[in-house]
């Protein structure tokens, strides 16, 4: 919680100016972006869109999880297991 300078009205959330007195608060630090390092595969599948055209998407999803499994394990296989990393989104 913040207080504000000239009033000292104690404030939560981001203000350019005190809700109290309406004088002007001191300029909140942004957050510093960090950034990660990632590695992406893309594939690209001959004839997907034909196949698409063809089977209505409950056959089709299953043929292409197993099509993205091959590859999920294609990649172990070359680089091994991922780290595991503290971050969920990672």
């Amino acid at each position: 919680m913040a207080a504000c300078p000239a009033c000292g009205f104690e404030y939560q959330g981001d203000f350019k100016f005190c809700p109290d007195c309406a004088a002007p608060l001191p300029a909140v630090a942004a957050a510093r972006e960090t950034r990660k390092i990632v590695t992406a595969l893309f594939c690209d599948l001959v004839g997907s869109t034909s196949l698409g055209e063809q089977h209505d998407p409950e056959v089709l999803r299953p043929m292409l999880h197993w099509v993205s499994g091959l590859g999920f394990r294609a990649g172990h296989w070359a680089h091994g297991e991922p780290a595991p990393h503290g971050d969920p989104a990672v």
